[in-house]
């Protein structure tokens, strides 16, 4: 608990500590891979956008578009980084005090952060802003991807449920946190994840339009919490749209 912590901050000054440290054997999920013959997919800069990920301190989402067919026009996707990928304690909501607390490049989503020291929960919350990309396009899917840390205690029974939230910038969440939009989450909870697994969320197309952006919040159901990279992290969340 509070000794382990302690300790793994001195042994892991860039990385998160375990906020459960009951044994826990998660089973490995899968992920899918794009099928296909043809050509291979060939990916370009979408107008005004950079290719490389999120930088410390960014408050603009880059993206990447692909052309996922093998000849003439097919299904085409294009990747956006997070522009603002947090975590906060609901009842003092401080982004740069949670990261201090589970590490660098860190997010965790946890209904009892380190008990019976500190029995509240932390939430994430991410935003993504749109370009043209998608103008005059139809929207086929839309997919927000977020990675578990490579530290032990990063993986989890659960993932977290995705929720629609409230317009917010990131100095809003040093106030308080986005109100979650309807009755029930977006995306339902994925299950145990292991640790460097790669977690997918549907996420509905109503929420796409171009040159918007899409505020999204993921909400613990278990106090053996989970950590993701954040905006600043080694792999920081991404959203990918399909469209033709």
């Amino acid at each position: 608990m509070a000794a382990l912590r302690a300790a793994c901050a001195l042994l892991f000054t860039m990385a998160a500590c375990s906020h459960d440290w009951d044994a826990y054997d998660p089973r490995l999920g899968t992920t899918g891979g794009d099928g296909g013959g043809g050509a291979s997919p060939t990916t370009t800069s979408s107008t005004g956008a950079t290719t490389t990920g999120s930088t410390s301190g960014s408050t603009t989402s880059s993206s990447t578009s692909s052309n996922m067919g093998g000849g003439g026009a097919g299904p085409t996707e294009v990747t956006y980084t997070a522009a603002v990928a947090d975590c906060v304690r609901p009842t003092m909501p401080n982004p740069d005090t949670c990261e201090t607390e589970v590490g660098a490049g860190t997010m965790t989503v946890d209904t009892e952060y380190d008990p019976p020291i500190d029995l509240t929960p932390r939430h994430s919350y991410l935003r993504f802003d749109l370009d043209g990309t998608l103008a005059g396009k139809t929207i086929d899917g839309a997919t927000l991807r977020v990675r578990v840390t490579a530290i032990s205690g990063a993986e989890s029974n659960q993932t977290g449920e995705l929720w629609q939230v409230q317009p917010f910038t990131r100095n809003d969440l040093f106030v308080s946190t986005p109100s979650a939009v309807g009755s029930s989450p977006i995306a339902d909870d994925q299950g145990p994840v292991a640790l460097s697994e790669l977690v997918s969320f549907s996420v509905p197309t109503s929420l796409i339009s171009p040159n918007g952006s899409v505020y999204l919040g993921l909400l613990p159901l278990t106090t053996n919490g989970v950590d993701y990279y954040n905006a600043n992290g080694a792999e920081p969340p991404v959203l990918v749209v399909d469209y033709h």
